[in-house]
C-alpha cells in the first residue's frame, strides 16, 4: 500500500532512487514523494516541486527521465548528513 511504503522511507529503509523505481509509488504525488524522507516538510517538498518546473499535483509517474534523478539530487540535498545515512 501507499502508506507501506511511506512509512519504509520515512524509517530511511530505502535510498530515493530505489523508491522511485517501486511499482507502488508511481500513484503517489511527487510533492506527497519528497515529504516522505526526512527532513523535508511541506516548505521544501514545494521548494523541490517548484525548482524542478514540476506542475502541481503531478504523479511520480508522470515524471520526465530528466526529472526522476534530479528528484533524487533535490531531495538528497535537502536532507542533513544525518538523515541520509552519510
Amino acid at each position: 500500500t501507499v502508506g507501506a511504503i511511506l512509512l519504509e522511507i520515512i524509517n530511511n529503509r530505502v535510498i530515493q532512487a530505489a523508491a522511485l523505481a517501486w511499482a507502488i509509488a508511481q500513484g503517489i504525488k511527487v510533492e506527497e514523494f519528497a515529504r516522505s524522507f526526512p527532513g523535508i516538510g511541506t516548505v521544501k517538498a514545494k521548494v523541490i516541486v517548484k525548482a524542478l518546473d514540476i506542475p502541481d499535483g503531478r504523479r511520480v509517474s508522470g515524471l520526465g527521465y530528466m526529472q526522476r534523478p534530479r528528484l533524487v539530487t533535490f531531495i538528497k540535498n535537502n536532507m542533513t548528513a544525518k538523515e541520509d545515512g552519510q
